[in-house]
């Protein structure tokens, strides 16, 4: 399994010149004398001039082994073992530890106590594995972002080989919430957009395809259970002029195939994406009944403030709001 270890190597602190840091800043980072002492004695940091220390690892890879010195039984666990496994993009602001139950939680880092923990070593250093770490990250995020966050680093089936068959090997609570989350993939994604909106509508019980193809075009987002199609596009999408002949004619040869519809704008996506699952389901639940009941008794659809208001003044409000939150 690739890992992401080169985040704690320290390279990028071996160019020239490294980053230096003051005995003040070091000490606000949280060191003491005696393990300024010890970074010095192992390398950590190399003293410049008076007061002056450059940095030999990353200051990440500091923090990381002054924790270790406080409790050498700790394993770096939730967000920090995210971030070493590539999961998440910025370097956490606290380091998450486990520690025995025995031990205290280490100055410098929020620890939880465990009889015992899971553990590999990326860089040297003991982290959670990968199929522990996911288990983790659902009791501290949200099960979207997490599922988000598995999908952007393993987006086909085959690149979860090595962590499903962790995973089952889990306690069986952690395995029961982390399989089905890794036992879908959004395969043949063309963008993060069509892997959120897909995951986002899985994650609701539909089974959902991406860019299926219906005769000779293929589209965004298919939902089979309710044959439905959803398709999003971009304003610069419709201000060409070919492309704007074809989509008239693809969604006619669509519609011409008993398909139903739900289209959507880039910028419904990222100003109201929970209103467009909302809706994309209650939809998907409707059509889904259809078939299968007299139309008095079929799931009616929930009327949202989209199917009562013109959607210029909603769009306005949205804007109103995005004004707001950029100041």
């Amino acid at each position: 399994m690739n890992h992401s270890g080169g985040r704690f190597h320290g390279d990028d602190a071996n160019r020239t010149p490294p980053e230096t840091r003051t005995r003040s800043q070091l000490i606000e980072l949280g060191l003491t004398r005696s393990e300024l002492s010890t970074a010095l004695e192992r390398g950590w940091l190399a003293r410049t001039k008076r007061g002056i220390y450059a940095l030999q690892v990353t200051e990440l890879r500091l923090r990381l082994e002054v924790v270790l010195l406080r409790s050498p039984d700790a394993v770096f666990s939730h967000r920090t073992a995210a971030f070493a496994h590539g999961l998440k993009k910025r370097e956490p602001a606290k380091l998450e530890v486990i520690v025995p139950r025995s031990r205290r939680s280490p100055r410098g880092a929020r620890g939880r106590s465990r009889r015992e923990a899971r553990r590999m070593t990326i860089a040297g250093m003991p982290f959670t594995p990968l199929a522990a770490t996911i288990a983790d990250l659902l009791d501290v995020w949200p099960e979207r972002a997490v599922a988000e966050s598995v999908d952007a680093r393993f987006p086909t089936l085959d690149s979860r080989t090595a962590v499903l068959a962790e995973a089952r090997e889990l306690p069986a609570r952690q395995a029961k919430r982390v399989l089905p989350l890794l036992e879908w993939a959004p395969e043949n994604m063309f963008s993060k957009v069509e892997g959120r909106l897909a995951r986002a509508l899985q994650m609701r019980g539909w089974t959902v395809r991406l860019n299926s193809s219906f005769g000779p075009y293929l589209w965004d987002i298919f939902i089979v259970e309710a044959n439905l199609v959803v398709e999003f596009d971009s304003l610069k999408f419709h201000t060409d002029e070919q492309a704007f002949r074809v989509d008239r004619a693809r969604q006619n040869n669509l519609v011409r195939r008993d398909v139903r519809i739900l289209r959507y704008t880039d910028y419904d996506i990222d100003h109201r994406f929970d209103e467009v699952i909302a809706e994309i389901h209650d939809e998907a639940r409707h059509l889904r009944d259809a078939p299968r009941t007299p139309r008095p008794s079929r799931t009616p659809r929930s009327p949202s403030r989209w199917d009562e208001r013109h959607c210029l003044d909603l769009y306005l409000h949205l804007d109103v709001e995005s004004d707001w939150r950029r100041r």
